[in-house]
C-alpha cells in the first residue's frame, strides 16, 4: 500500500512539473483567406501530356511541339493518313512515350500515314521508353538534329509505302537499347560522332531495295555491343575513323562488316554471311584496323579495297577464299590450324595451331 502511494506522489510530482510545458497553438487562425496545401498537377507531374490541346497537329501531323519541355504519351496513339505523328518544332525536348504504342497503322501498298516523329536543325532532343510501329516512312526522322538521345524503344514494320531508315539521326547522337524487327529498308542509320550501343537488329527486307542495312554510321563513331541479323546486305556500315566492337552480325546477304578509311574492327563475330557474288565477313578501305575477330562462312573471310590496313589475330572458317588482300597492307601470317585426334589424358599435348606468332590469322 505504502508502495502504491508513493508511485502516485511522484506522478502527480512529474505531471505538475511538466504542465507548464504543455500548451495549445492559438485559437484564433492567421489574418487573410486560407491557402490550399495540395499540391498541383503540374507539381504532382511536371510534364506536359501530348494531346489536341497541349500539342494541336495541323494538316501534315497530328502533334506539333513549339515549346521546350518535357512531355509524355497518356496512352496509345494511331496515325493519321498523310499525316506524321509527332513533329518537334524546337530545341531541348524530351518525349517519354511511357512503354505506349505509336502506331503508323500503315496498310503496304495503300495510302498512309508518312514519319512517326519528325524534326529539323534542332538539338537536345531525347525519346525513350515505347513503340514505334508501321510508319509508312521513317519511325523517326530527326537526321539534322543533334546532340540527342534515344533509348529503350522498339521500332517494327516501318517503311512500308517508302523504305528508308527506321531511326535517322543526327551527329552526337547516342542511340541505346533499341530494338529493330522488320522494317523494310534501313534499320538504323547516324551521322558523325555517334555512340550505338547495345541494340538489337532483326529481320529487315529490302523491298526492292537491295542495300537494307543493318546500321549504317556517319565518321568517328562508337558501335559497340550490337546485333545485326538477317540484312539484306551490309549488317554494319562504318564511317571513317570509327570503331566497330564486340558486335554479332548473322545471316546477312552481303558484307557482315564494311568500313571506310581508318576504322578499328575488332573482337566481333560474323557468322553465316552470303557465300555469293561479293558477300564476306569483312571488307575494309584504308588504314584500318581489323584485329581479333571470328568470321565464319561466306564468300571471303577479309577483303581489302585500299592500303595501309593492318590485320593480326583474327579467326576464319568456311570461307570460298579467307583473303582477297590488295597490294601494301601489313598483315600477321595466315596459318592452317590442323583438329587434334581424340584423345585423353594428363600428359602434354601438342598444339595443332600451327603457329605461336601472337598476331597470326588462323584459318580453321
Amino acid at each position: 500500500m505504502k508502495t502504491t502511494k508513493r508511485c502516485t506522489v511522484l506522478a502527480a510530482l512529474v505531471l505538475a512539473a511538466t504542465s507548464g510545458l504543455l500548451f495549445a497553438g492559438p485559437l484564433d487562425p492567421p489574418p487573410g483567406p486560407v491557402a490550399s496545401t495540395h499540391k498541383t498537377l503540374s507539381e504532382v507531374e511536371p510534364r506536359i501530356a501530348i494531346n489536341a490541346t497541349n500539342t494541336p497537329g495541323d494538316a501534315t501531323t497530328t502533334f506539333r511541339i513549339t515549346q521546350p519541355g518535357s512531355y509524355y504519351l497518356t496512352g496509345n496513339m494511331t496515325g493519321e493518313v498523310g499525316k506524321a505523328g509527332i513533329s518537334i518544332d524546337t530545341s531541348h525536348v524530351t518525349i517519354d512515350l511511357c512503354g505506349y504504342v505509336m502506331d503508323g497503322a500503315t496498310v503496304p501498298g495503300v495510302s498512309g500515314s508518312r514519319d512517326g516523329i519528325v524534326g529539323g536543325n534542332i538539338s537536345n532532343i531525347r525519346v525513350t521508353n515505347g513503340v514505334i510501329k508501321s510508319w509508312g516512312r521513317r519511325g523517326i526522322q530527326l537526321n539534322i538534329a543533334s546532340n540527342s538521345m534515344y533509348d529503350h524503344l522498339r521500332f517494327s514494320g516501318n517503311g512500308a509505302n517508302l523504305p528508308t531508315q527506321a531511326l535517322y539521326v543526327g551527329k552526337s547522337s547516342i542511340i541505346t537499347d533499341c530494338v529493330f524487327e522488320n522494317n523494310i529498308g534501313n534499320a538504323l542509320q547516324t551521322d558523325s560522332s555517334c555512340v550505338i550501343t547495345r541494340c538489337s537488329i532483326n529481320g529487315l527486307t529490302g523491298s526492292g531495295i537491295p542495300t537494307a542495312a543493318g546500321i549504317t554510321t556517319g565518321s568517328g563513331c562508337l558501335i559497340s555491343e550490337n546485333t545485326v541479323a538477317g540484312c539484306a546486305s551490309i549488317g554494319i556500315d562504318a564511317g571513317a575513323q570509327s570503331l566497330v566492337e564486340r558486335c554479332v552480325i548473322t545471316n546477312c546477304a552481303g558484307i557482315g562488316i564494311n568500313a571506310s578509311t581508318g576504322t578499328e574492327i575488332r573482337g566481333n563475330t560474323i557468322t553465316g554471311i552470303s557465300a555469293t557474288g561479293s558477300s564476306g565477313a569483312i571488307q575494309v578501305n584504308s588504314f584500318c584496323m581489323v584485329r581479333d575477330n571470328v568470321c565464319r562462312s561466306g564468300g571471303y573471310g577479309i577483303r581489302t579495297v585500299g592500303a595501309g590496313n593492318t590485320i593480326v589475330g583474327n579467326h576464319f572458317s568456311g570461307h570460298t577464299n579467307v583473303y582477297v588482300l590488295t597490294v601494301n597492307n601489313r598483315i600477321g601470317p595466315f596459318v592452317n590450324a590442323s583438329n587434334t585426334g581424340a584423345s585423353t589424358g594428363s600428359a602434354n599435348l601438342a598444339g595443332t595451331m600451327g603457329s605461336t606468332d601472337p598476331n597470326a590469322n588462323f584459318i580453321e
